[in-house]
């Protein structure tokens, strides 16, 4: 009997060991915190009125410290964090988690915008504006944005229109109001028609302040794609790439900024249709709003308008009809003038 008991003994204690010994490995093969945010970039934009809440996932957390700071000032010790957009311009944010077994940090960059898309704008749907209804000197206004409008005799006209119409439809089958691309539920755009006079084909913004302008849309009208791939079935043919001694053909719009004291500040040119290129797969034409950046043009007062082609008549205007559309205007930050 005492023999037994013995070696029952002797079994608990092998287990306790076991146990024990086994504990201090799994504690030991614990590995540190990790940070995950349901983000798809650590750089987060919203619109003023905005408000974002942070709650990070953490892996291994138990007996967990946290700190928020931003630009580097400690804030909070919460896991999750609210952020109220409230003027433009960039914040810095960085989380911390400490466990037991380590530490885990992730930055976060929050820019606030001012977006200008049009929206608001009263059109009914398939419609399109060309001013008529406008003071001449006024054009269209949308806060702190004028587009110059000038109205021309049989419903055409110089400088910006709003529409709302999308369109693939053929030439002749076309309208000269639509931008390329499928119907978009009455979201509105808008469409500058070329002039001589740059300040018709210039976003001009308030006298008291300078913008920094991040992204803006940019697509091309139905007609002109129409005019690029298929031509008009006329005089003009559609664009060629590089053969058999052919140079290739291009359509750009340039993006000129200027300050408040009308000084230069650069271009940015972007190619609407590119065939400069001798393999058919590389020639591209745009049929859909593409994001151009423009924020290098730093803070400006002005953006200039300027239309290219390397097909033009012999005083050098273009053949193509001088349309383009935008949308979705950004501003990064602001300054007074």
């Amino acid at each position: 009997m005492k023999k037994n008991i013995f070696v029952i003994v002797c079994v608990l204690i092998v287990y306790a060991i076991i146990t024990f010994l086994s504990c201090q490995g799994y504690e030991k093969d614990i590995p540190s915190p990790k940070i995950f945010f349901n983000l798809p970039d650590s750089l987060v934009e919203a619109k003023k009125g905005d408000t974002i809440y942070f709650t990070p996932k953490i892996t291994y957390d138990f007996d967990s410290q946290y700190k928020w700071y931003v630009n580097n000032q400690f804030i909070s010790s919460e896991r999750s964090f609210m952020h109220i957009s409230k003027q433009l311009g960039e914040i810095f944010y960085a989380f911390t988690v400490t466990t037991p077994k380590g530490f885990d940090s992730v930055s976060l960059i929050v820019r606030t915008i001012e977006l200008i898309d049009f929206n608001n704008f009263p059109l009914k749907e398939e419609s399109y504006d060309i001013g008529e209804k406008l003071q001449e000197e006024d054009g269209f206004k949308f806060g702190f944005l004028s587009l110059p409008n000038k109205v021309l005799p049989e419903k055409k006209w110089e400088g910006f229109a709003m529409s709302n119409m999308y369109g693939t439809q053929i030439y002749k089958q076309d309208t000269i109001y639509s931008v390329f691309g499928s119907n978009k539920a009455n979201k509105v755009f808008t469409m500058l028609s070329l002039s001589q006079s740059p300040e018709l084909n210039s976003f001009i913004f308030k006298n008291d302040s300078s913008y920094l302008i991040g992204n803006i849309d940019v697509c091309n009208t139905t007609r002109v794609y129409n005019m690029i791939v298929h031509g008009d079935g006329d005089k003009n043919k559609p664009f060629g790439r590089i053969i058999d001694g052919y140079h290739g053909d291009s359509l750009c719009v340039r993006f000129s900024g200027y300050d408040y004291s009308g000084n230069f500040k650069g271009n940015i040119d972007f190619f609407l249709a590119d065939y400069r290129f001798e393999r058919n797969s590389d020639v591209y034409v745009i049929r859909n709003f593409t994001q151009v950046d423009l924020s290098s043009l730093g803070f400006i007062n002005k953006l200039v308008i300027n239309m290219f082609s390397s097909l033009n008549d012999e005083t050098r205007n273009m053949f193509l009809p001088p349309f383009v559309c935008f949308d979705n205007i950004k501003i990064f930050d602001k300054q007074k003038n």
